[in-house]
């Protein structure tokens, strides 16, 4: 009776042991779990590293590459189109940077986190040469984030994260757009960085009344007196005429300037095709403060009703929607006369954000 007692009480403790053992490895199961970690595997990928990005939606059965080389973002796929790099770098600070916990460790849960094949966004990032770096499949937003949040995986495990990121919104994209994500929409592109226009030359294959503009300093900027900010410098604009300058009305003057550096176009052009646009000697000659020129050639009208513009530092061909190509060269009355209502440059393009 003593032996059946005593080899009751270690049976006993045997499973005490082990009930302990298991909660104590669950409640670690759960503290890893509920740990923030990186989406990327502990090998960090640096951004610098990555050279070039392909992104495939599953469910419209999109798949766009981006690659980066003389400086800049580029899309090959539509003439060498410069990306915006705002967006790729936002795309891959989620990715390679973004923290999350895991909410699953089995396949068996993808579609519920929009991670199955026919739903997820899929990223495969790869150097210069074109190695591949590391594939990531991303979910659907998180319920309740206002779309800041998302599921996500690494290629290949089966572990889900809640990511506290949305790589998938540096998109802003639908299926309704008719061109790829993240595509620099301007005719003078962002990732040239160039510096506020100063100078601008008109060139016309007739006589023009208006030449050019140029910025004048008229005050220099200010030291900030005490408790206050420092004051910048103010400018004018000259408008240049065969016989002398003339001041311009400051408002339809930088509404002007404001119209080029925010000017859209229409479409893209192959940049072999030059000689069927029409490029002869009208154009302009823009000039930013450090000196940097680009000059944009005016074509003729293509089958669309749209209008070429060559911009020959980025080496692409836009198209433009007439309306806004007429504008490119201003008339007198509209920089010298004073504003009645809107400027024909306000009207013209939104201010609000643009996206495709």
């Amino acid at each position: 009776m003593k032996r059946l007692l005593l080899g009751f009480l270690v049976l006993l403790g045997i499973l005490i042991v082990a009930d302990r053992s298991i909660q104590n490895r669950r409640k670690a199961l759960r503290v890893r779990a509920s740990a923030l970690r990186n989406l990327t595997p502990s090998r960090h990928i640096p951004a610098e590293q990555v050279r070039q990005i392909q992104i495939t939606l599953a469910g419209p059965g999109k798949t766009w590459t981006y690659r980066f080389y003389d400086g800049a973002w580029r899309y090959p796929d539509d003439f060498d189109a410069y990306a915006q790099g705002d967006r790729l770098d936002r795309l891959l600070t989620g990715l390679l940077q973004g923290l999350g916990t895991v909410v699953s460790t089995h396949l068996r849960s993808d579609a519920h986190y929009g991670l199955a094949s026919h739903q997820a966004m899929v990223v495969h990032l790869a150097d210069t040469l074109g190695a591949s770096l590391q594939g990531i499949w991303v979910g659907r937003s998180v319920p309740g984030k206002h779309n800041e949040e998302t599921y996500a995986r690494i290629a290949g495990s089966d572990t889900t994260l809640h990511l506290h990121a949305n790589p998938r919104l540096a998109l802003d994209w639908t299926p309704a757009s008719d061109r790829p994500p993240m595509i620099d929409p301007y005719i003078l592109p962002r990732a040239l960085s160039r510096k506020s226009i100063v100078n601008i030359t008109y060139r016309t294959a007739t006589p023009y009344p208006v030449q050019g503009l140029r910025r004048v300093e008229t005050q220099p900027a200010q030291p900030a007196l005490p408790g206050r900010l420092p004051q910048g410098p103010t400018f004018e604009w000259h408008a240049r005429f065969r016989n002398g300058e003339k001041i311009c009305n400051t408002a339809a003057a930088f509404a002007y300037i404001s119209f080029l550096s925010r000017l859209r176009y229409e479409n893209l052009h192959d940049p072999e095709a030059a000689s069927a646009c029409g490029f002869d000697d009208t154009g302009l000659v823009l000039e930013d403060e450090d000196g940097v020129v680009d000059t944009l050639d005016v074509g003729i009208k293509n089958a669309e009703g749209n209008i070429y513009l060559r911009h020959r530092s980025a080496g692409l061909i836009f198209a433009l929607a007439p309306g806004k190509a007429d504008l490119l060269i201003p008339t007198a009355s509209a920089l010298l006369d004073s504003l009645k209502g809107d400027s024909p440059y306000t009207r013209a393009e939104p201010t609000a954000p643009f996206s495709f």
